[in-house]
C-alpha cells in the first residue's frame, strides 16, 4: 500500500493479506469544549479485529494492485458519459420489483 502523509512524505506499507485496513479520523481526546478535531488516519487490523496500528496525517493512499493510468484527451472524448437526465429516466429496482420512473414534465 502506498500512503501519503500530509507532511508531503510518501511511504510504502506492507501488510498482510488477511487484516484490515480503514480510513478514518484519529482523535485523541476532546478538546475543554467537547469538540473534537481528528487527524485522517489509518487504522491496521490484525487478527480477531486487535488494533496493530494507526497512521495519522494520511492525506491518500492507495493498494499498490491498483494500477492508475492518465487519459489524454482524444480518449476522454471516446468515453460517453451519461447525463444525467438519461440516468433519471432509466427504470431502478425496488424491492426486487423493476419500476419505471415518471417522466419529467420539461413546460
Amino acid at each position: 500500500m502506498i500512503v501519503k502523509f500530509l507532511d508531503g512524505s510518501v511511504k510504502k506499507l506492507t501488510i498482510p493479506e488477511n487484516w484490515t485496513v480503514t480510513f478514518s479520523s484519529f482523535i485523541p481526546k476532546m478538546n475543554e469544549r467537547g469538540h473534537v478535531h481528528g487527524s485522517p488516519s489509518l487504522r491496521v487490523y490484525g487478527p480477531r479485529k486487535v488494533q496493530m496500528g494507526c497512521f495519522v496525517g494520511v492525506e491518500s493512499f492507495r493498494d499498490e494492485r491498483i494500477v492508475a493510468e492518465a487519459l489524454n484527451k482524444s480518449e476522454l472524448d471516446d468515453l460517453y458519459w451519461t447525463p444525467q437526465m438519461e440516468l433519471d429516466l432509466a427504470p431502478r429496482i425496488e424491492k426486487g420489483e423493476v419500476k419505471k420512473n415518471k417522466v419529467p414534465e420539461l413546460f
